[in-house]
């Protein structure tokens, strides 16, 4: 075995071990907290207020929170992998290339991506808390980032046993962040649907309504993927 082959399984073991670390600390919320799963699936597809909307434990919180460090962490491994397939395939067949920020190896990459999904989390909560409160109030705008907290952590249940099959088995890589990519767009959906049955009850705030598609799904989305290509690729 070379050194390279050496330094490549190291920095392979450092992601798994980043990876069960953040879902070890997840599991040790979910205890007692199996009925707020169930409370966690209507903050995803309801816009309804529940009557304990402010009862929230620290433990739920903390769950949330893990879940969604565990969403971002899988997340961060699965684009590093998909800006490796990009940069080293879909843009040299298209005549393209994108400067080197000298990135390499495994440990490095996905860490970036997993800083950049974390940075996106984190800018999206605080710009869906504003946005809300401009079209409407707090209560409201609460509903809606517990709409955009609550799918993300759920989403970790599919972005983290892709994440695994990533690591273990490179030769899926590309396979398992199209799947990755197509489970963040079905999050996605779900959550605008909520977001338009929230905000959005009269025809003519249509206009407003692509106004936001672009500026708070879209454009964030690509800033992130055309981020991560500039630093990785």
């Amino acid at each position: 075995m070379n050194v390279p082959e050496v330094i490549s399984q190291s920095e392979e073991s450092w992601l798994y071990i980043i990876l069960f670390g953040v879902f070890f600390l997840t599991c040790t919320r979910v205890k007692g907290n199996f009925k707020f799963a169930g409370a966690l699936l209507r903050d995803i597809v309801g816009v309804r207020e529940r009557e304990n909307m402010f009862d929230v434990t620290m433990r739920e919180t903390s769950l949330i929170l893990f879940a969604m460090l565990l969403s971002a962490c899988s997340m961060g491994v699965l684009l590093s992998k998909g800006v490796g397939l990009c940069s080293g395939f879909v843009l040299p067949s298209a005549g393209l290339a994108l400067p080197s920020a000298g990135v390499e190896g495994l440990l490095m990459p996905a860490l970036v991506c997993m800083a950049i999904a974390v940075a996106y989390m984190g800018v999206m909560w605080v710009s869906y808390y504003f946005v809300g409160n401009v079209f409407s109030d707090s209560l409201h705008a609460g509903l809606w980032v517990r709409g955009f907290t609550s799918s993300m952590a759920f989403g970790s249940m599919v972005f983290f046993p892709l994440a695994l099959v990533a690591l273990t088995y490179p030769e899926y890589a590309g396979i398992t962040a199209i799947l990755g990519l197509f489970m963040l767009i079905l999050v996605k959906i779900v959550f605008i649907v909520k977001g338009f049955r929230i905000f959005f009850t009269e025809s003519s705030l249509w206009v407003v309504f692509l106004y936001y598609l672009c500026s708070l799904e879209i454009i964030p989305l690509s800033i992130s993927f055309g981020l991560a290509c500039c630093l990785l690729s």
